[in-house]
């Protein structure tokens, strides 16, 4: 599993809205040195997955409608990428060719393992301890 750029900008966007206050896409790119090309992709993937909200206009801007301490770091990277997997091997349909009856082999074993610890960090890792 590689947690993508975009999925580390969304966190560093979270970050700039923690104020509770409504923010320009300009100050979020300027504070957290975040491309606008992947700002306005990232901003509205976390609109969509209701985190923030966004208001048009002169006094716009995004607000973050959430608390920090209720968002997870696994809510953030689902949000912007639902394939979160340590393995392509893991994915709904893929099925473990070295099977051996109805056990999977020892790597898809572990691998599975893997990613339940990983899964379960991300989920208990709320981003009031990221801010």
């Amino acid at each position: 599993m590689l947690f993508t750029q975009e999925q580390n900008y969304a966190v560093k966007a979270i970050r700039a809205l923690s104020s509770m206050k409504r923010v320009k896409v300009q100050e979020i790119c300027k504070n957290e040195n975040i491309p606008s090309t992947f700002a306005y992709k990232i901003l509205k993937k976390l609109e969509h997955g209701g985190f923030v909200q966004s208001t048009q206009g002169t006094y716009g801007g995004y607000i973050l409608v959430k608390e920090l301490n209720s968002i997870s770091l696994l809510d953030i990277y689902i949000a912007i990428d639902k394939d979160l997997f340590v393995s392509k091997y893991l994915k709904v349909g893929n099925r473990c060719k070295n099977r051996n009856g109805l056990k999977n082999c020892v790597l898809h074993e572990t691998l599975e393992k893997l990613q339940g610890t990983v899964t379960r960090i991300l989920k208990r890792t709320k981003l009031d301890a990221l801010v």
